[in-house]
């Protein structure tokens, strides 16, 4: 039976999220905290794929980002030609260069895909996830799950349970769609600027979203603070324009709103 899209689970989606705009330190902060959070107590395996995925997704978009992709693309170009031999030779040397472990899935898939060599794939498939692959882990249970579907039922039993685990908390469109995490956090944010307790919104911000800290900012404009504002997004505007797509919407949003909130603010001065 598929789980559901419980409170948990959709707090763990958020983090998700979090991790796939790049808000690595503050996923972080929430995956430590989740640990010890008794509501959480039944969500060891969700939490342990959260910090892998973060792990991993630090790993691809850091200092060897170039040489990932760099191997990624060769060996994909390859497989594109039918030559195999050479797609895992690239994959080989990125899994050695790099330590990622996003080349233990792509060589697993490959084999897995070639004819009279399925169990070879499968070990690397099996591999990558026992070096805490994560981006590809729903795909990789898969396939295990259906490799062992005639050989073990309950191994792939395993493998399809821990795969409908991840398939809620790993989707990139819940939380945008169903937003009653997000909501929390905002009206937190609108009922610390309408008190004007600037200090606790300066508190909030090193550890908020990319959405959080630009409502902060937006609030600091509406109640009047727009020198302090300005400093904020002077500072975070172009690493928040950086992390996704989303966030660049984001910025976006800020930045058409911006006139109406300064003058907004300047109405809420002069009463």
């Amino acid at each position: 039976m598929k789980k559901e899209m419980n409170k948990e689970r959709q707090y763990l989606n958020y983090i998700y999220n979090m991790i796939i705009d790049k808000s690595y330190d503050v996923a972080r902060k929430r995956i430590d905290e989740l640990r010890t959070n008794s509501s959480f107590r039944n969500y060891s395996f969700e939490i342990e794929y959260l910090n892998n995925f973060l792990e991993e997704q630090m790993v691809f978009y850091g200092e060897e980002n170039e040489k990932i992709q760099e191997f990624l693309s060769d060996g994909r170009d390859c497989l594109y030609y039918g030559e195999i031999e050479e797609a895992l030779n690239y994959f080989s040397a990125g899994a050695y260069l790099t330590d990622c472990p996003l080349f233990y899935y792509m060589m697993g898939k490959t084999l897995y895909n070639t004819q009279d060599r399925r169990e070879e794939g499968v070990k690397y498939i099996e591999e990558y996830i026992n070096k805490k692959g994560s981006s590809k882990a729903y795909k990789a249970y898969g396939v295990l799950e259906d490799y062992y579907y005639y050989i073990d039922k309950d191994k792939s039993k395993k493998y399809q349970k821990k795969k409908d685990k991840l398939m809620l908390i790993s989707s990139m469109n819940y939380v945008r769609k169903d937003r009653e995490v997000v909501w929390d956090e905002i009206k937190e944010v609108e009922a610390l600027g309408k008190n004007k307790e600037i200090e606790k919104l300066y508190e909030l911000f090193p550890n908020s979203t990319d959405e959080i800290k630009l409502r902060i900012i937006g609030e600091l404009y509406k109640r009047g603070y727009k020198n302090q504002a300005d400093d904020l997004y002077k500072k975070n505007k172009r690493k928040i324009q950086k992390h996704s797509k989303n966030s660049k919407r984001l910025v976006n949003e800020l930045d058409k709103n911006r006139t109406l909130f300064i003058n907004k603010g300047k109405h809420d001065i002069n009463g």
